[in-house]
């Protein structure tokens, strides 16, 4: 779907302060990433729908997925705290 990817966990997940309550932020990172946001958003949803088929995830479990090109990332980067790298 996005080729060569990197993929991140970020927030509580990454930071070890998971609670009940908390969403799971998904920082994915390609050069297929598309620019526009409409395009943008219909990705994340195929993304998520491909995850909860595959993995058993929960329709409603409150994942966020961020996408980005590799340069848009450089510039978001700084807006996340800890991030660690997912190994598939």
């Amino acid at each position: 779907m996005l080729g060569d990817v990197r993929v991140y966990v970020a927030g509580g997940a990454a930071e070890g302060r998971l609670t009940v309550l908390s969403d799971i932020d998904v920082v994915v990172v390609s050069p297929a990433v598309p620019e526009e946001a409409p395009r943008k958003r219909r990705l994340a949803i195929e993304i998520r729908d491909v995850a909860a088929e595959r993995y058993g995830l929960p329709w409603d479990y409150p994942v966020d997925l961020h996408l980005y090109s590799p340069g848009e990332f450089r510039e978001a980067r700084r807006r996340y705290g800890r991030l660690v790298e997912v190994h598939g």
